[in-house]
């Protein structure tokens, strides 16, 4: 599950397995009685479920790790081999699905909606992360500034609203270019003493 992308049918095959065991079979004409849904065992015990997985959701977030380490541990001889294979000019969040690819990276391909839906910038020294385009706020419902992007600054980094030299924001910059509440969001997140590079988290 960790490499291959299962069919869902027979992800939901397996799942009717295991529904039977825990509810029983049908034998000698005899039914049981299902005293709740599956939708509602395969809540997290938390939450008051009884914490079964769904088994498509679990393979992709096992494909998720894969690709995960695509961008997170770029140098490994997998990583190297994938890039140079399938997204040589880019990364895996940007990559396409190519022509005729292997079934393993159709598989882990799979996952890489569900990784830039979770997927942010943490901020080192800015020159990487494009102020509009790229996820780098800290608040969870929406990782993304919400100011309409402005003409003529379409490539601003979030370096450029940084005071050079200093480890401050340039507030009045800030001020001018973004709404509120992108504003606000900004100047919540801490910049680093010794900024290293941009790293995704």
């Amino acid at each position: 599950m960790s490499v291959f992308l299962l069919p869902v049918s027979f992800a939901e095959e397996i799942q009717r397995m295991l529904n039977s065991f825990w509810w029983g079979s049908k034998k000698n004409n005899q039914r049981y009685i299902h005293w709740l849904s599956w939708d509602r065992l395969s809540i997290r015990k938390e939450n008051g479920g009884i914490g079964f997985r769904d088994l498509y959701g679990f393979n992709l977030a096992m494909l998720g790790r894969q690709g995960w380490s695509f961008i997170s541990s770029p140098d490994t001889l997998a990583s190297r081999i994938f890039k140079a294979r399938y997204f040589p000019r880019g990364d895996f969040l940007t990559a396409q699905l190519g022509h005729n690819p292997i079934f393993v990276w159709k598989s882990i391909w799979s996952s890489r909606s569900l990784l830039q839906i979770g997927c942010r910038w943490k901020i080192g020294d800015g020159t990487k992360i494009n102020t509009w385009n790229d996820p780098w706020l800290r608040e969870t419902n929406n990782f993304r500034v919400q100011t309409s992007m402005i003409s003529g600054m379409e490539s601003l980094r979030v370096a450029e609203l940084m005071i050079p030299g200093r480890k401050q924001w340039d507030v009045d910059l800030i001020n001018e270019l973004l709404n509120a509440r992108d504003t606000c969001e900004i100047l919540k997140i801490p910049l680093q003493e010794n900024p290293v590079t941009d790293t995704r988290i």
